[in-house]
């Protein structure tokens, strides 16, 4: 759906923002309880506060956009989270990238054998937060439209959304200031509507569908911010 140029255009930009990227991380351990709101705005919390005034427990769904890891300095706001998240392959990187977050207060789940923590978190009126944007294996994903293609995306979100009483708000990061300053936005979106059948196999695959539709539309917004470089379609559905 683009051209030629736009594509080397926004190729070059994608190496762009990894770059800044890089920097971001080397930012984060900066970011604390007193100064958040010195680097980060917010956007959307009502929708947030909604669900804690009822209770709720919270699954947010995001994605590998802009930094990503800005996502940790959502406790600060909004109280403590957990995260659904693999290891890394390089250990020194995956434990420095683990103690950014836990010194953020977020507590990190193991993405397999985390399912009776979750359940807990969740009806406990917690919160437990996934990026959905990445190739799974094929026991744990459902197949679904990403740009026109079928991609291998993980369920267990959409599981849990129809098993649990949640609200699964999604939540993004961008940045709001100039190349060299320091400023980021956390947007959370307004609760999603699951969808509820009564056919769980099409509820999954359905809701799974729309978050990935989400997630699609925001790359679209800014899609050189996106981690294009993952293979994002490894398998065939």
């Amino acid at each position: 759906q683009k051209s030629d140029s736009e594509i080397r255009d926004i190729s070059h930009k994608v190496f762009e923002n990894l770059g800044r990227t890089l920097y971001d991380y080397a930012v984060l351990p900066a970011i604390n309880k007193n100064n958040f709101r010195d680097y980060i705005e917010y956007e959307g919390v009502s929708h947030v506060k909604d669900a804690i005034d009822k209770k709720k427990g919270i699954i947010y769904i995001s994605a590998h956009l802009c930094c990503w890891e800005l996502l940790s300095a959502h406790p600060f706001l909004l109280g403590a989270t957990s995260v659904l998240a693999k290891d890394l392959h390089n250990k020194y990187v995956n434990e420095h990238v683990k103690k950014l977050r836990r010194d953020k207060g977020v507590r990190v789940l193991p993405t397999r054998d985390s399912v009776k923590d979750v359940i807990k978190i969740l009806r406990s009126g917690g919160s437990v937060s996934a990026l959905i944007d990445q190739n799974t294996h094929r026991h744990e994903a459902v197949f679904v439209d990403f740009f026109g293609k079928k991609a291998a995306t993980q369920y267990f979100m959409a599981l849990l959304a129809l098993k649990l009483d949640v609200a699964l708000i999604p939540v993004f990061v961008s940045r709001c200031g100039a190349v060299g300053e320091t400023k980021y936005k956390l947007t959370y979106l307004r609760p999603c509507d699951i969808i509820r059948s009564g056919d769980r196999k099409r509820d999954i695959l359905d809701n799974t569908q729309m978050f990935t539709k989400i997630v699609e539309d925001e790359v679209r917004k800014r899609p050189a911010d996106w981690f294009w470089v993952h293979n994002r379609w490894k398998q065939s559905g």
